[in-house]
């Protein structure tokens, strides 16, 4: 099932204005989505001191986003956090999340991606 440009820039002009009149998205390749659930997880947030631990839920992304980078780190002598850096459903997992310091262990579940299709979104 297809919608054309003219009829979804009715809905939202400004997300469509890039596009030529009278070409067509299919809907499995392309949803439009507000921009309230794209956002990316930050970057550097969570980690330990020389000899502090990780924190823990940090550089998420959102449902569409990509989780951040460098999250929930421990220190020298810690160990790293739990559940940072991930990318939300559709989104790709940050990089160097939650792991240990040189004496320390790495976390779980840290910089994976989400496991949606790979629809394009327009956020």
């Amino acid at each position: 099932m297809t919608i054309t440009i003219e009829k979804a820039l009715l809905n939202n002009q400004s997300i469509l204005q890039n596009f030529a009149f009278g070409e067509e998205i299919d809907e499995q390749a392309a949803e439009i989505i507000s921009g309230g659930c794209c956002g990316n997880g930050g970057d550097n947030n969570g980690n330990g001191g020389y000899y502090g631990d990780g924190g823990d839920n940090n550089g998420n992304g959102g449902y569409y986003g990509d989780g951040g980078d460098n999250n929930g780190n421990g220190g020298y002598y810690g160990n790293g956090g739990n559940n940072n850096g991930n990318g939300g459903r559709y989104g790709n997992g940050g990089n160097n999340n939650g792991n240990g310091g040189r004496y320390g262990n790495g976390g779980n579940n840290n910089g994976n991606g989400g496991n949606g299709d790979n629809r394009l979104y327009i956020c």
